[in-house]
């Protein structure tokens, strides 16, 4: 989806760790990039520099003047405390029409969402990082679903949401373990959840600050599991009963109905 960005957007920074983000960068068309740069912090040994070394490092053209950026992409460690910080440092470097894309924000299982680090596939609480900054950043936001979820922040000064600020009132004040407990009751409306297929809709309506709530399907009924094999299943089934409730699904229910009516005849 990155790759869908940069005929426009091409001024790039990334922010990763060691073991996050490979995918998605190693992917990038970087022939596209008029700029590109690629920051890698770490939490856990000497080789990378820490966050904090890394918001202090000015990044300068040859005139001296510091690079600011249109595009950029997050993959951080996933504790709450490195995601938001990950996101503070980038905000610093980027323009008001710009874009943010931060990468785990819709876990599709309990097993991958821990407060703290857990060896092998883990998207921790990024999710809840990326929506506490989101609520206050001055942008839109919405979280495409697909894989481990990807969160998108819009340009700055969006429009003002329609919809109602009962649930960010009480999420703000909700501890962590409720905060996961809510999305995993009911994760596309706690993250805004959109489809892959309307991603070029979405940023198009963010670049022109319209409403995005007309493609957030927040009346979703879809949990999280504990485990991958049920979210398989849950999904398949919302599938299968969105299939039933279909115009052609009916039409070619009624089809059928008369086909086997002329045949007994």
């Amino acid at each position: 989806m990155l790759n869908l960005m940069l005929g426009r957007y091409k001024d790039f920074i990334s922010l990763t760790t060691p073991t996050t983000g490979k995918a998605a960068i190693s992917g990038l068309n970087i022939g596209r990039l008029s700029r590109g740069i690629f920051l890698t912090y770490s939490v856990q040994d000497d080789v990378y520099p820490r966050l904090s070394e890394i918001a202090e490092l000015k990044i300068s053209n040859s005139g001296g003047t510091e690079e600011i950026f249109n595009i950029a992409f997050i993959d951080s460690w996933h504790t709450y405390e490195s995601s938001l910080e990950a996101l503070r440092l980038i905000e610093n470097k980027m323009i008001d029409n710009s874009f943010i894309f931060v990468h785990d924000c819709f876990p599709p299982n309990l097993e991958l969402i821990s407060e703290s680090f857990s060896p092998g596939s883990w998207c921790g609480v990024t999710f809840a990082a990326f929506r506490d900054y989101a609520m206050t950043s001055g942008r839109d936001w919405a979280t495409v679903v697909d894989d481990y979820g990807l969160g998108i922040l819009g340009p700055r000064n969006s429009v003002k949401r329609k919809d109602s600020s009962e649930f960010d009132v009480r999420w703000a004040s909700m501890t962590m373990k409720e905060k996961i407990a809510s999305y995993a009751e009911s994760p596309i409306s706690v993250m805004r959840g959109v489809q892959s297929s309307d991603f070029l809709t979405i940023i198009e309506a963010m670049e022109q600050r319209q409403d995005i709530s007309p493609y957030i399907n927040s009346n979703s009924t879809l949990k999280i599991p504990a485990s991958n094999l049920a979210l398989q299943r849950d999904v398949a089934i919302q599938q299968r009963d969105a299939m039933l409730e279909s115009r052609s699904w009916r039409a070619t229910k009624v089809f059928r109905s008369l086909k086997n009516f002329v045949t007994n005849k």
